[in-house]
């Protein structure tokens, strides 16, 4: 069992608060330990730094490429700095075109985070949770329209959304 499972039993509540007061479930039913999963084995910072370092080795040349493609696309170098190891991991067999594919979407998403449309994003749609904004014209291409608007039902700005943070808007259509 978990030290957090383990305090918790102590104190007798539960992980779910809509079940605290009630009788205890089960110790079958409580955690992954139960299914045979050591959950600190695959999760832990340690665990996760030893299963990296067979691969340091591929990983210093595969971040010193991307570094160069990122520089030579004019991209901000700090969007490759911030990745984990395990990101740039991911990026092992990958060729040119989808590394710098990869790394438009980081600029993409830092340009989100920051309250900028990114470059091409010049449709407008209306997304279920976040309402009209700016994407790409591929994307609003594909979508239904209803009202005038393509809608979605998420879109890329909905994280933007979720974290508060500012959403640049496209001029409200009448009707919507």
């Amino acid at each position: 069992m978990n030290a957090l499972a383990e305090l918790r039993k102590r104190a007798g509540t539960s992980a779910i608060p809509a079940i605290q007061g009630r009788q205890r479930v089960a110790e079958s039913q409580e955690s992954q330990e139960s299914q045979g999963m050591e959950v600190e084995k695959y999760f832990s910072r340690p665990a996760v730094s030893a299963s990296l370092a067979p691969l340091a080795d591929t990983l210093k040349p595969l971040r010193a490429h991307l570094l160069a493609l990122a520089a030579a696309e004019g991209m901000d170098v700090d969007h490759v700095h911030r990745l984990h190891g395990l990101d740039v991991a991911a990026c092992i067999g990958l060729d040119d075109v989808q590394l710098a594919a990869y790394l438009s979407l980081l600029a993409d998403t830092a340009d989100r985070h920051a309250g900028r449309v990114p470059a091409g994003d010049t449709a407008a749609i209306h997304c279920e949770g976040c309402g009209p904004v700016w994407i790409h014209p591929n994307i609003a291409a594909v979508l239904p329209v209803v009202d005038g608007w393509p809608r979605a039902l998420g879109c890329p700005w909905c994280f933007v959304r979720k974290a508060g943070d500012y959403i640049p808007r496209p001029p409200a259509r009448a009707g919507v």
